[in-house]
């Protein structure tokens, strides 16, 4: 099962893949090599999450998976080179596709462990960099208004985006302003990761995961 929201220009294309790769890890595996990922221990995901960028990835999944093929010493087959995270990001919908719909590349099959690693860089928004430092707190379902600002945007946003006089004019703590803006605000904390600002950590995989799950769900109160 796949859900899409149709939005404007680089975010919204980035979005629309977001939520086709979390619907796509939840259909069934039974007809791919790969190997299916165990239940995630938080000690698991905290690794993870401190994996999520492009320089581990590359490391681990795409420098040992891929660029026997899809590199310039491997004839860049399908027209296809991915030793950049340039080349990579703008070719996600295709490595989406491949590997997790059609199922036909690697040819190999990724292990539990690469495909975790895969999974959790996508849904995070395929950051290049990762900022987390330290472990991050598992945030648990169901997901509504009430725990997405209680558990999220009070402590990332809401000191500069809330009050009578907002920063950018945008109060984070109104339900309608979050849902009108929601593509301004996944390009500044998935894409271009400048929001929130330092001396704030940023979102960490785990507050990523259930933002994206309440908008996929269609932003419940």
């Amino acid at each position: 099962m796949r859900s899409y929201l149709q939005v404007t220009g680089i975010a919204g294309q980035t979005i629309s893949l977001i939520f086709c790769v979390m619907g796509l890890v939840a259909c069934n595996y039974s007809n791919r090599n790969s190997e299916m990922p165990a239940a995630l221990t938080e000690e698991r995901i905290n690794q993870l999450a401190l994996e999520s960028n492009y320089e581990s990835v590359s490391a681990k999944v795409i420098t040992g998976q891929c660029l026997q093929c899809h590199s310039a010493a491997g004839g860049n087959k399908g027209d296809l080179n991915l030793e950049t995270y340039q080349n990579v990001r703008a070719n996600l919908n295709q490595i989406m596709y491949r590997v997790l719909e059609a199922k036909d590349m690697p040819r190999g099959g990724l292990s539990g462990d690469d495909y975790a690693l895969l999974e959790m860089w996508l849904s995070s928004g395929a950051p290049e960099k990762n900022t987390l430092t330290g472990p991050v707190s598992v945030l648990k379902g169901p997901f509504n208004w009430l725990a997405i600002k209680d558990q999220i945007l009070k402590r990332n946003c809401l000191d500069c985006h809330s009050s009578v006089t907002p920063e950018a004019g945008l109060d984070l703590s109104d339900y309608d302003q979050f849902k009108n803006n929601y593509a301004k605000i996944f390009d500044r904390t998935f894409v271009k990761q400048d929001m929130p600002p330092e001396p704030y950590d940023g979102l960490n995989a785990s507050e990523k995961q259930a933002l994206l799950k309440w908008i996929s769900q269609g932003f419940p109160k």
